[in-house]
């Protein structure tokens, strides 16, 4: 029932609403979300600074983090930087996501 712009409201903590979906396991909240508003996954959270996949990657959400990367241009949206790209390798790793779960890497 949100609009495009309130899915883009950020809290105290810079988390969008697609922000803290991305950290659960409810890939089809998630994609009924960046359906309806496609910047979702280049909103970053934590002051500007982690991106929703990056979330996702830290919750061992699997699904929502294959889903997240199909929609991501290969991780060069707007809001991807090197170094966030750095910091989602460096996850991916520490999660043992890295060539095992993740098509990425």
């Amino acid at each position: 029932m949100m609009t495009e712009d309130d899915l883009e409201l950020q809290n105290l903590n810079h988390d969008t609403a697609f922000c803290l979906a991305a950290a659960t396991r409810n890939v089809k909240t998630v994609m009924i979300m960046l359906e309806k508003n496609r910047i979702l996954g280049t909103i970053a959270r934590t002051k500007g600074k982690m991106m929703p996949l990056y979330a996702a990657v830290t919750f061992k959400n699997y699904e929502v983090v294959k889903y997240l990367y199909e929609c991501s241009n290969d991780l060069r949206d707007d809001g991807w930087t090197t170094e966030k790209r750095g910091w989602l390798l460096k996850k991916c790793v520490e999660g043992d996501m890295f060539g095992k779960h993740f098509p990425m890497y």
